[in-house]
């Protein structure tokens, strides 16, 4: 069946605008896809039309700087038609370079972001975590000197209440225990001290001995102490006794010799062994097993008249 040549070359060129070329040349900017899109097709014509068909395409596209001209086709061999069909294929690879171009860049330039992210939280990710175990172990060690500080001196009240009262010291060593709460774990107290103390908190000494007036009381065993409503157990020993309960002076009017200043200050002292709970020793290489914390109030004594 014959082919009309100008009905090939106005389905070729259908949608092109055709404008003066004063503006087609100022408004008309094809893209290299579309052009390489317009190149197929016209192969496609090609290869389509009958060896013995005669017509021009030699227009080229209204506004682009990119075209095909062709002469007057009259009988070509199927060699020559091959020939043209190749050329117009190799202008459509070349149009469509600069897309494959861009899309090439695009696609360096993610992988150059992903690998600049890793190495970017490679070197954030350890302070990061540096940062939040000393965030944790910091507040831990806060809660527990808050701890006993709240301990030591909710004691030294109860023994400036207490007075000279038989088995006074196990009441305040009781009330230490219960105070040391969680986080805080009381199995860590490493001693309390009982004392006789001035104002400011310092602990007096026996002038004959060189001793300071003080019991000291250490974890292990246990001492039970008795009272009307019931015998009161701690799991302490008293290591020292150089402040007995019976010489305490709690008397408005004073107490017999050293005593006879007036009214005692009584304090007590709780030495603590906190404990890491996070492996941030091991990071920074700090070395042992925790921090001592070493707290003391004092009360004075509530007088009996």
């Amino acid at each position: 069946m014959a082919t009309d040549p100008p009905a090939i070359e106005r389905g070729l060129m259908r949608g092109t605008a055709r404008q003066p070329e004063e503006e087609s040349k100022a408004r008309w900017r094809w893209p290299a896809r579309a052009v390489g899109a317009s190149a197929r097709a016209r192969a496609q014509a090609l290869t389509n039309a009958p060896t013995g068909a005669s017509w021009s395409l030699g227009r080229s596209f209204a506004g682009s700087s990119f075209g095909w001209p062709f002469a007057s086709v009259a009988g070509r061999a199927p060699e020559l038609r091959a020939a043209e069909l190749r050329a117009i294929e190799v202008g459509a690879a070349t149009s469509d370079a600069p897309s494959r171009a861009v899309a090439d860049a695009r696609s360096r330039r993610r992988e150059r972001q992903g690998g600049q992210g890793i190495v970017e939280f490679s070197l954030v990710i350890p302070l990061f975590i540096t940062a939040l175990l000393g965030i944790l172990e910091f507040g831990l060690l806060f809660s527990a000197q808050n701890s006993i500080n709240f301990a030591s001196r909710d004691a030294a009240l109860v023994a400036a209440e207490l007075g000279n009262t038989n088995g006074a010291d196990c009441v305040i060593i009781q009330k230490v225990v219960s105070d040391v709460g969680a986080p805080a774990d009381p199995s860590l107290i490493q001693s309390i001290t009982i004392s006789w103390t001035d104002t400011n908190g310092v602990v007096q000494t026996d002038p004959n001995t060189g001793l300071p007036y003080s019991n000291v009381w250490t974890p292990g065993g246990s001492t039970t102490c008795s009272f009307p409503a019931g015998d009161v157990t701690v799991p302490y020993t008293e290591s020292a006794d150089n402040y007995p309960v019976a010489s305490r002076c709690n008397i408005l009017a004073g107490c017999p010799a050293p005593h006879d200043g007036g009214l005692d200050t009584i304090g007590v002292r709780i030495v603590y062994q906190y404990s890491y709970h996070t492996p941030l020793s091991t990071i920074l290489s700090w070395g042992g097993s925790g921090w001592t914390l070493d707290q003391s109030n004092a009360m004075r004594m509530e007088p009996i008249l």
